[in-house]
């Protein structure tokens, strides 16, 4: 959303690697993943390198496969309170990217994302939900 030419790719794998084949250098590819690494999201990451472009890995170890060979690579906890990993971590990352992203194409981002949020209204992409208090709310 703020910006030309990115996209979020997540399977299946032989969509990603078609969607890979037409990256080069002036391309970043962002791979995020962790324990029990999926080989086609490593395979992915091997591909854009491949290719020239830029890998930018957030995974949670150094030892993780994602991290030889990649441009840059951002660590997380995956360490949840319950049975399974937590992805907040992750997620974190993610967003500061973005928000980084968004602080250097300024005008360009603010501006895209009034369009598109414009053309959402437009739409009536959105449900009006009025928010009526009573004394039993209180």
């Amino acid at each position: 959303q703020l910006r030309d030419g990115v996209s979020l790719r997540y399977g299946p794998p032989t969509e990603v690697a078609r969607e890979l084949a037409g990256t080069g250098r002036r391309d970043v590819v962002v791979a995020i993943d962790t324990r029990r690494y999926e080989r086609w999201v490593v395979e992915a990451a091997a591909q854009a390198r491949g290719s020239g472009a830029s890998v930018v890995a957030i995974t949670d170890t150094p030892l993780s496969p994602l991290v030889p060979g990649s441009d840059a690579h951002l660590l997380v906890r995956v360490v949840g309170a319950g049975p399974f990993d937590s992805l907040t971590g992750a997620m974190s990352v993610v967003n500061a990217l973005a928000a980084g992203v968004a602080a250097r194409a300024h005008l360009g981002a603010g501006m895209r994302l009034r369009r598109a949020e414009k053309a959402l209204v437009a739409a009536g992409s959105f449900v009006d939900v009025l928010m009526k208090t009573t004394d039993e709310d209180l």
